[in-house]
């Protein structure tokens, strides 16, 4: 698989993938609604196509909020992701963010 950016987009969730050197770095995940499952088939499909071009997966699992979204606790985050196979790739215990791996299935 080339090296550069794919966006993907479900329902009102979308994210950017960046790839260098056979990794794929997961930007950012963005839904406007909660709760609606948005985020999980987003990720459902990135972690599909991962799968399919061999591709490990890192991401940096952390809080935000804006005047759509409401604060995601951490931990709610990092249940979130391992869900989808994420694991932890730090143990350095931050307060604002964690740093994610999901290995080639």
């Amino acid at each position: 698989m080339e090296d550069g950016t794919h966006e993907f987009k479900y329902e009102s969730a979308s994210c950017d993938v960046v790839i260098r050197k056979g990794v794929a770095k997961v930007l950012y995940v963005y839904s406007k609604h909660r709760g609606r499952g948005h985020a999980k088939g987003l990720l459902r499909r990135v972690t599909e196509w991962a799968d399919e071009n061999g591709l490990e997966l890192t991401l940096t699992a952390q809080g935000y909020g804006g005047p759509v979204q409401t604060m995601l606790d951490q931990n709610q985050l990092i249940k979130f992701y391992e869900s989808f196979g994420f694991e932890r790739a730090d143990d350095e215990g931050r307060m604002t963010h964690v740093e994610m791996i999901r290995r080639v299935a």
